[in-house]
């Protein structure tokens, strides 16, 4: 498909802010799609594209704009090309054509998934599209709060041929000209195979001295490469609807919208997406949320698949605070806890995710503790949906609308990891 436009759509090939005189000094709300996709998930992703210019769109003089940042493959099979990451306005111009705009290419060594890139990409949003409403569609693969490349090969780190090292990833000394960006040289063995089917296990690909490079983002590092405060961050992505991304996010968005188990290479909705998000005089995350589970809800097999959730940040530290007590009380029980007779939210060869009511649930609190659990997830999930079964691999019984790690289903690596997230400060879950 490429980058081609289609139907009604105007094209200009540029390397500048637009200037049109229309244009405002100073945006009422911005929209920023932020599509990583020099991966498998290539096409999957210019077809969101596409299919977002055919909803709605806001107009050149319009206080409110869409602006995607994007980085696509020519051929999803192979990353030995060059590609060039890029920002483009999409917006409709005064005879109703809907225009992509390319206000800028960037160099083509740049990686939406390094954390210096990524401030750097949304530095350039923020300077030219000054606002005081800021919201982010994350769109790539995603591996919740797991350590960067563990998802796709975990004995490398358990087996201790792995080092983090000031949160740099490196697999030997073949990867160490690498670790300044965070790249993790890889077996070829370990690049996808065949169509995607799901936004996991991966991020962006890279070719260099002859090596295949992996170019992923810790949990913390997403975090810090956001440099201005986002009203929103919805993540179409696999595995990140967890209590960690929530808590590690908490001070960099008001909301979050984001999905439990995997997410079908389809994603969201985006023909409606522009529409929920500007049309009206806020952004509407609940029917986001809605239009998501409508298109899977109703198809059968593997492909009756969606989990999602709407999270009030302002109610994490309440419920990291009932979490603590819990956690400190039932310490013993949780840690017997075997990842059979939990809810999971992922397959079962992939035990790091698991429903975090469950969790407490099944450690055995009392009825006043629940009422309280109960409580506290109330004041931050404020909409949540699931399908029943997931993948058709397995049932969800159990859905609060939070993921958690399950301690007794990690190694020693993935516990001391784990102490560094913001959650387990709060929380001291692994203790």
């Amino acid at each position: 498909m490429g980058l081609l436009i289609l139907g009604a759509l105007s094209f200009f090939s540029c390397d500048r802010r637009d200037n049109d005189p229309e244009s405002p000094d100073k945006y009422k709300e911005v929209f920023i799609l932020y599509s990583a996709g020099r991966n498998d998930l290539t096409f999957s992703l210019q077809q969101d594209i596409k299919d977002l210019t055919c909803g709605y769109i806001p107009k050149i003089n319009d206080e409110k704009a869409i602006v995607v940042i994007g980085h696509h493959s020519d051929k999803s099979s192979s990353f030995v090309n060059p590609a060039t990451p890029y920002a483009i306005r999409i917006y409709k111009d005064k005879r109703g054509n809907v225009i992509r705009d390319t206000l800028k290419a960037f160099r083509n060594d740049m990686m939406l998934t390094r954390p210096k890139d990524m401030d750097s990409l949304l530095c350039y949003v923020k300077n030219n599209f000054k606002s005081d409403s800021y919201g982010m569609l994350f769109s790539s693969h995603g591996t919740g709060w797991l350590p960067k490349g563990y998802y796709s090969n975990p004995t490398k780190f358990d087996s201790g041929k792995a080092a983090l090292k000031k949160g740099v990833f490196s697999t030997g000394a073949s990867a160490q000209s690498y670790t300044d960006g965070g790249g993790i040289v890889i077996d070829e063995s370990e690049l996808p195979d065949g169509p995607a089917f799901t936004k996991s296990a991966g991020c962006e690909y890279s070719y260099e001295n002859k090596e295949t490079v992996r170019y992923e983002l810790n949990l913390q590092e997403f975090a810090s490469a956001i440099p201005m405060h986002m009203d929103y961050i919805i993540f179409d992505s696999c595995l990140m609807g967890g209590i960690e991304t929530a808590y590690e996010l908490k001070s960099k968005c008001d909301y979050i919208v984001f999905s439990q188990a995997e997410v079908l290479s389809d994603g969201f909705d985006y023909l409606k997406i522009g529409s929920r998000l500007l049309e009206g005089s806020t952004p509407d995350l609940q029917q986001v949320c809605q239009d998501f589970f409508n298109l899977y809800k109703d198809k059968t097999g593997s492909s009756c698949t969606a989990t999602v959730s709407l999270i009030d940040c302002a109610g994490l530290d309440y419920l990291a605070k009932c979490c603590k007590t819990l956690f400190e009380d039932y310490r013993d029980k949780i840690s017997s806890l075997k990842p059979s007779q939990v809810q999971p939210f992922s397959r079962p060869s992939k035990n790091w995710f698991f429903d975090l009511e469950d969790i407490l649930l099944k450690a055995g609190i009392s009825t006043t503790e629940k009422n309280e659990l109960k409580g506290a997830l109330a004041e931050c999930v404020i909409f949540k949906l699931t399908t029943k079964r997931i993948l058709d691999m397995y049932d969800v019984d159990s859905f609060c609308g939070l993921s958690m790690f399950l301690p007794s289903s990690g190694t020693r690596y993935l516990l001391d990891f784990y102490e560094t997230l913001s959650w387990n400060s709060a929380s001291k879950l692994v203790d």
